[in-house]
């Protein structure tokens, strides 16, 4: 199983996770889009600035939470248990939409025209052994 089904389970609210992950793909898969026609308007910073401090609010506010987690059956464990999932399905929106896009547009930028689709499948190739070595583990 993944992190996510554990979480869920953990925070005693989610039976099955399968929908939830559908959704977050798909949330991610848009999220990602959305730099590729604003970045040149708005410039670099600003998506990473509004990223880093919506990532740091969203674990800020789930640190807080699990510090004061309620006993396992009071009735509040359930509301914590949907405040931490939400708030870290909010810190994926604001990583793939202001670190994820402009992470994979900036390779293609830099690199010369001639060798932008080796270099770059290179750069796939080991985002996704990365992703199976250490991402399951």
């Amino acid at each position: 199983m993944d992190w996510r089904t554990d979480l869920g389970h953990f925070c005693h609210f989610l039976d099955d996770c399968v929908s939830l992950h559908i959704v977050l793909g798909a949330k991610r898969l848009a999220d990602c889009r959305q730099p590729v026609f604003t970045i040149d308007k708005l410039g670099r910073k600003p998506f990473l600035i509004v990223g880093a401090i919506g990532q740091a609010v969203c674990f800020f506010i789930v640190a807080g939470v699990f510090a004061n987690l309620p006993p396992e059956n009071s009735p509040s464990a359930r509301t914590c248990g949907i405040v931490i999932v939400s708030f870290i399905y909010i810190y994926f929106a604001f990583f793939s939409s202001c670190w994820l896009g402009p992470s994979w547009m900036y390779g293609p930028e830099i690199l010369p025209l001639k060798g932008r689709s080796h270099g770059m499948g290179l750069a796939v190739g080991r985002h996704i052994i990365s992703n199976e070595l250490g991402g399951k583990h």
